[in-house]
């Protein structure tokens, strides 16, 4: 089967997200050396470990309802003991409810995956700042 070549819009994506670094793209977009960080939908840390590598003085918040990557977190809070760091053990959305979540899917995230959300949904719950 012969491959369409890349073109236009098409060939412009993927040719900035080959060459492009992500941590120069979220230090751009944030403008600010000390961020306070809502990580929605913390997972088991990946993206807190991003964010405290790259905004060591800022306020983290990591927001996770899965109690299978609570102890992550926690060890992830321990090894970098910084007091910015909090874990809180709940989910984040527009009304108040109690429910009930089932995690049938693998307790990892992609780095790329999350830069690509970025770029692509530059609003998703990934980030927030205030």
């Amino acid at each position: 089967m012969q491959k369409t070549p890349l073109t236009g819009n098409r060939w412009r994506t993927y040719n900035y997200l080959d060459n492009c670094i992500p941590e120069k793209v979220l230090v751009s977009l944030i403008g600010k050396d000390s961020p306070i960080i809502h990580d929605v939908g913390a997972n088991i840390g990946k993206s807190l470990k991003e964010y405290y590598r790259i905004w060591p003085n800022s306020e983290i918040y990591s927001f996770e309802p899965l109690h299978e990557c609570q102890d992550h977190l926690q060890r992830l809070k321990t090894e970098f003991a910084s007091p910015q760091i909090h874990i809180i053990n709940a989910a984040v959305g527009n009304i108040t409810n109690t429910t009930f979540l089932i995690s049938s899917f693998p307790l990892y995230s992609n780095r790329f995956f999350l830069f690509v959300s970025l770029i692509l949904q530059p609003f998703s719950l990934f980030l927030i700042l205030t």
